[in-house]
């Protein structure tokens, strides 16, 4: 019933099943979390000694994590809202992001770490973020698996767009627009990365735009730097449909047939006239600020005129 900002003056930790945070009745300007400081409002959803989260849906949530990106006036602890089951492995699954949007955060917005299963994240906006999106755990053993990311925009972040990194299988990406990644020296788009000593595998890349003005060398990576991955790629990865940039070097995947998706988990795959027609004026909260509009309109002037 009610619209406006929630400052949030401590984390909020959630670890509760068969939740739903749904924004979307709020009327104009919809409901924006915003941290109070760096260290403080942050939303993780984890697991706790006698408590587990699975079941829990986020829609239609704006989240700022308040970093800015010219001054860099706040620390790297600005991250927004994460999923984290590295405590009690088999606890944290079956988690869907829909329709949210995440602002200046440095890190995990959103992020998913340690023992993840069954996530989907689709029809949202992360943009202004340092490093908004790392897929991963240290120490090779705990496994991130089913994950779904589709018909989503990743804009104007430096790099992470997402990182895959170690034991990840069974990943889709469709229909996500990654965009204008460079904000300093570096920056890329999306990279597959070695972790100790496992790659991600069993990942779909299918119908993804990317598209910067700098570094467009950098969109899409397999190993550590653009060309300078292992050879072959120690893992099975389709890719088909995508547009990089001509300069990008890891255009090709390593299986010639898309990975098997069970039918209940099936994406529907637009292409990039319908990106533009369908995904762009869809994506994110449905009351946009001035700048996440413009920046929408930033995207679609920059997309490619042909249909296909």
């Amino acid at each position: 019933d009610v619209g406006g900002e929630i400052r949030l003056l401590t984390d909020l930790r959630i670890s509760t099943p068969h939740l739903t945070i749904d924004g979307s009745t709020a009327p104009a300007p919809g409901i924006t979390i915003r941290k109070a400081s760096d260290e403080d409002g942050e939303i993780r959803i984890n697991t706790g000694r006698n408590s587990s989260a699975h079941d829990i849906i986020v829609s239609h949530l704006r989240f700022d994590g308040g970093w800015d990106m010219v001054t860099e006036a706040h620390s790297q602890n600005s991250a927004t809202i994460s999923l984290d089951g590295e405590d009690y492995p088999g606890e944290l699954h079956n988690i869907v992001f829909d329709h949210i949007t995440c602002l200046r955060g440095t890190d995990a917005s959103p992020d998913l770490w340690g023992d993840v299963r069954n996530v989907t994240i689709q029809w949202s906006i992360f943009y202004n973020c340092l490093h908004p999106t790392t897929i991963s755990h240290s120490g090779g053993i705990q496994e991130r698996a089913n994950i779904s990311l589709h018909h989503n925009v990743y804009a104007k972040n430096d790099e992470r767009n997402p990182q895959i990194r170690g034991r990840v299988t069974n990943l889709e990406m469709i229909n996500n627009v990654v965009y204008d990644w460079k904000i300093f020296d570096g920056g890329y788009g999306s990279r597959l990365r070695d972790r100790d000593g496992v790659y991600p595998t069993d990942i779909n890349v299918i119908n993804n735009l990317y598209s910067s003005p700098d570094r467009p060398g950098y969109a899409f990576i397999l190993g550590e730097v653009p060309g300078d991955g292992p050879d072959p790629y120690p893992g099975n990865v389709y890719m088909a449909g995508n547009r990089f940039p001509p300069e990008n070097v890891d255009n090709e995947g390593t299986v010639d047939t898309p990975i098997g998706v069970p039918t209940y988990a099936r994406t529907t795959v637009h292409t990039l006239a319908e990106m533009r027609t369908i995904m762009l004026p869809a994506v994110g909260t449905h009351y946009r600020t001035a700048e996440e509009q413009a920046l929408i309109d930033e995207i679609a002037a920059a997309m490619p005129a042909d249909p296909e």
